[in-house]
């Protein structure tokens, strides 16, 4: 006998662009993959081409300070180029291949948030979830005494579908 796939499209929820939206066991999956944009793609492409060539002559240049003001400035300098190369390239990363998935299910909410199949999780008890709710173009809900708000890619209506149908499935969200 076929076995039966562990997870399928669901009927009941609505698709939002660039986002899947799947029945899992006791639960569902949202796999929602971050909007490709050319012109950001493109800008930022050339900012971390631009970056390198900075931090290259800087660091070479730091190699044989002049006097020891010079170092520190550009010591100073280099710190904070290299803290914004790193944002911007994970930026880009994330534009290229960037994902967020929500699963619900009975044991409460996770949130995964992946560039190339590297990323975090976090988890939430079904317990510790309240106020379940779109957001705009996102859905919120609050969990030990935070506000977490999550949604990439998604449009308004669609999240406010998607709160809507969660509710009415785990009541205990709302």
């Amino acid at each position: 006998m076929p076995e039966t796939p562990a997870s399928q499209p669901s009927p009941e929820l609505p698709l939002p662009p660039s986002s899947l939206v799947e029945e899992v066991p006791g639960g569902v999956r949202i796999a929602m993959r971050a909007e490709r944009s050319g012109c950001l793609i493109t800008f930022l492409t050339a900012w971390v081409f631009g970056w390198s060539i900075g931090a290259f002559l800087v660091a070479r240049d730091l190699l044989a300070p002049s006097d020891l003001t010079e170092a520190v400035l550009l010591t100073v300098w280099l710190v904070s180029w290299v803290g914004f190369g790193v944002a911007a390239a994970g930026m880009l990363a994330f534009v290229l291949d960037g994902r967020e998935i929500l699963t619900i299910d009975g044991g409460g909410i996770s949130r995964r948030a992946e560039v190339f199949g590297i990323g975090r999780t976090w988890r939430w008890s079904a317990a510790a979830v309240s106020n379940f709710r779109a957001d705009g173009a996102f859905l919120s809900f609050d969990a030990n005494g935070k506000h977490v708000r999550t949604g990439t890619n998604l449009t308004t209506s669609s999240a406010e579908r998607i709160a809507e149908e969660l509710v009415r499935r785990f009541p205990g969200l709302g």
